[in-house]
């Protein structure tokens, strides 16, 4: 799965809900460590992922919010 962020952010997920403490989820990658706009996790069908972003001025979804909820289908 890629995310594309309209800005330099650092991605973290859950799979359970929004209601996460940031650095506590799981960490979306980064294919390239001088790009920071396109965040990559593993694709599992039928998962649904909460996903929070900060950008590097530390703005952030409060406690119980999500940037994005991404739910992952298979695609024929």
């Amino acid at each position: 799965m890629k995310i594309v962020t309209d800005e330099n952010a650092q991605c973290f997920y859950s799979l359970n809900n929004c209601n996460f403490v940031f650095n506590e989820g799981n960490t979306l990658l980064y294919s390239n460590p001088d790009v920071k706009n396109n965040h990559y996790a593993e694709w599992k069908n039928n998962i649904i992922y909460h996903i929070k972003c900060r950008d590097l001025r530390g703005k952030e979804p409060g406690p119980n919010q999500c940037s994005i909820v991404v739910s992952a289908v298979d695609l024929v």
